[in-house]
């Protein structure tokens, strides 16, 4: 699956610029600030995220722990790691990462940081869970 075809929801830290930038780009993105769901456990999240067949985009790295340390269900979660997490970083990031030819599935943990990105799978057994 190209990045174009993804849907996201994203974290309560998820600045509105960024929400914005990906709509514009024909994103389908799903808000928790949105959504009203200010609060929920990233638990919860992270299974509504899987359900609806969403990665997660985040500033919290809590996801990937649930993912892969405590195998939650989990469809994917890009972990922007920034160092400057000002909107107009976050997006540059972000936009640079899409803009490359990659071949994202579900069940992936990506961090994304300034200068790099790293992808890995999360342990079949969260992707497995998934319905």
């Amino acid at each position: 699956m190209r990045p174009g075809a993804l849907r996201f929801l994203t974290d309560e830290n998820v600045s509105p610029a960024l929400i914005a930038f990906l709509r514009e780009r024909d994103h389908d993105v799903l808000d928790v600030k949105e959504r009203g769901w200010h609060g929920t456990t990233d638990a919860t999240l992270l299974r509504k995220a899987a359900r609806s067949r969403r990665m997660i985009i985040s500033h919290d790295r809590d996801f990937g722990t649930l993912a892969i340390n405590q195998r939650q269900p989990c469809y994917g979660v890009i972990y922007l790691r920034l160092k400057d997490q000002r909107s107009r970083n976050a997006i540059r990031v972000v936009r640079e990462f899409l803009e490359r030819d990659l071949d994202i599935r579900p069940g992936m943990l990506i961090v994304l940081q300034e200068s790099q990105a790293r992808i890995r799978r999360v342990p079949s057994t969260s992707r497995q869970q998934i319905r």
